[in-house]
């Protein structure tokens, strides 16, 4: 009893000095001072591997600094240790978008969609991806479903507008029209 007395606040140390790190590597980020931010965040892991924050942070920070196979290597990680963050699927989808891996990413953007229903950046992914994968219906039906910005939804229709009347394809754009107006 007394050995997980002594455990406790050992462990609240680890942890709190966890979010110390992601916080510190998050700073660093955003100062562009990329290589310091990586460390940040793996020491953070290192501390508390079952804080997600930083796990995502990492594949964020490793994706910007063009380490994109090492973006990917460590969001696999952090899937297979059990951490569930929509932030982590939506930038590993993020990372696989980049690699034109568009399916794989599409199932990234929607696991992090079933974590956390609201995300908005991961429901924005997943109509890129669609169009990407030159899936337009797809695109235009789960527009529908989600509450999108005018401006995006507009601006959603006009590019899919533009392919599908520089492809030839009447009926897609006539559906686009239809939407818009």
């Amino acid at each position: 009893n007394q050995t997980t007395e002594l455990q406790a606040p050992e462990l609240l140390s680890h942890s709190a000095t966890a979010e110390a790190m992601n916080t510190r590597g998050l700073n660093h980020l955003s100062a562009g001072r990329n290589d310091l931010a990586e460390s940040d965040f793996k020491s953070a892991i290192a501390l508390d591997s079952s804080f997600a924050a930083p796990w995502s942070n990492l594949v964020n920070c490793q994706r910007d600094m063009g380490k994109s196979d090492e973006a990917v290597d460590t969001a696999q990680a952090a899937i297979s240790r059990g951490i569930e963050s929509a932030d982590l699927y939506n930038n590993y989808g993020s990372t696989l978008f980049g690699l034109g891996q568009f399916e794989f990413a599409l199932n990234a953007f929607k696991k992090a969609l079933i974590i956390n229903p609201s995300h908005s950046v991961a429901q924005l992914n997943i109509l890129k991806s669609y169009f990407c994968l030159k899936q337009p219906f797809n695109a235009i039906d789960y527009a529908g479903k989600i509450q999108l910005p005018e401006r995006i939804e507009t601006a959603l229709l006009l590019a899919i507008i533009g392919v599908t009347y520089k492809n030839g394809n009447d009926s897609l754009f006539a559906i686009c029209i239809h939407k818009l107006l």
